[in-house]
């Protein structure tokens, strides 16, 4: 189910007031249960660590309630407050001070004053104290945050959390294609290498249901001179009965395996396809505007990688535009290329292994050094 069919008043909520609706609908409500579920757990298997998805803001309940320390796990941007940034969810690039702090302000002690009440009252109906915390301090961990990506995309922090650690892209491996993979290369996937630029489009997990990214695709780029390849992701997208030659639509396209053909991605700014294409320095198109898109594509267009469009439903000229001024424009693909060496430095899962096994044998913090 997509975010609005489980949470009705996003679809008639503001900008600001659908962050607000998100966090305590879809966290704070699932929070008791978790703790539960997670105590259950640890009963069983009593570990010196919990690794948590940032997301899972019950860690920090289990933990204090004589659980174990806790690391989180990014599993999208850098979503805390800091003195150098916009407040996140507004889908903002730093800007003045001024501008920002006010932002900031606002929604602390406005916009999420609701909530963190809402937080409180979980938290005593837990036999914890209430804080007061404004909510998205909820999502970091005082022990260890692993960010999987490279320092280079995120906006700078002076006051970057000393147990920040970007670790580098967790990115799959790509398929075998043999027969014990579940995948079967497709018929044009030779032709990938015919010199023609390649163009991926693909939705993300979350946000799939909506095919206008498609549909605007599949128009864009018909006849032209480039491989166009659109994974649907499963969305209820009916490809047109005269399918373009150069145009190939799947519903699954594994990123591992075909990013390294690509030229240009078009993506609504799923994090973990991001995250593949700066790994391969693909230059992007993001086209999002629900959960924390607008927060990655503003880190897309604020870090010179890629363009932003301000609509998940593009017209298709709009579309072949900015894709055309990708592949013309060598700037894109030389900041992709400079944030992939940035990730080529990290070795993410060895270097994730490393620091969780420091937090088990230490129970202390682990700090960054040097």
């Amino acid at each position: 189910m997509t975010p609005p069919e489980l949470i009705p008043e996003l679809r008639t909520a503001s900008k600001l007031e659908r962050v607000r609706l998100y966090f305590e609908r879809a966290f704070v409500d699932a929070a008791p249960g978790t703790v539960r579920d997670l105590e259950a757990i640890l009963t069983d298997f009593p570990a010196d660590v919990l690794l948590a998805d940032q997301l899972v803001i019950a860690a920090s309940m289990v933990s204090e309630r004589g659980g174990p320390p806790f690391a989180r796990l990014a599993t999208t941007r850098l979503g805390t407050y800091s003195r150098d940034t916009p407040p996140p969810g507004l889908g903002l690039a730093p800007g003045s001070r001024l501008r920002d702090r006010a932002l900031t302000m606002l929604q602390r002690h406005v916009l999420f004053r609701r909530p963190a009440r809402h937080l409180d009252d979980v938290r005593e109906s837990l036999g914890l104290p209430r804080r007061g915390y404004a909510v998205f301090d909820e999502f970091m961990s005082p022990w260890l945050f692993l960010m999987d990506t490279a320092e280079s995309f995120e906006f700078p922090r002076s006051d970057l959390p000393p147990q920040v650690h970007f670790i580098g892209a967790l990115t799959p491996d790509p398929p075998s294609y043999d027969s014990r993979d579940s995948y079967e290369e497709p018929a044009w996937w030779p032709g990938l290498d015919d010199g023609r630029p390649v163009v991926l489009v693909a939705l993300s997990t979350v946000a799939n249901a909506r095919s206008n990214l498609i549909g605007a695709a599949v128009d864009a780029f018909a006849g032209m001179d480039l491989t166009a390849v659109v994974a649907t992701g499963g969305a209820d997208f009916v490809a047109p009965a005269a399918l373009p030659s150069n145009v190939h639509i799947e519903q699954f396209v594994p990123l591992a395996a075909i990013m390294p053909y690509v030229k240009v991605f078009v993506t609504n700014g799923g994090y973990g396809g991001v995250q593949m294409a700066l790994k391969h320095g693909v230059p992007m198109v993001v086209a999002g505007v629900t959960e924390e898109k607008p927060d990655i594509a503003a880190r897309v267009a604020w870090s010179g990688v890629g363009i932003r469009l301000s609509t998940d439903a593009p017209s298709a000229d709009v579309l072949r535009r900015a894709v055309m001024e990708v592949l013309a424009g060598p700037g894109y693909g030389a900041a992709a290329g400079r944030i992939a060496e940035d990730l080529g430095r990290h070795d993410a899962p060895v270097e994730a292994v490393e620091l969780l096994e420091e937090l088990a044998r230490t129970g202390r913090p682990v700090v960054r050094r040097g």
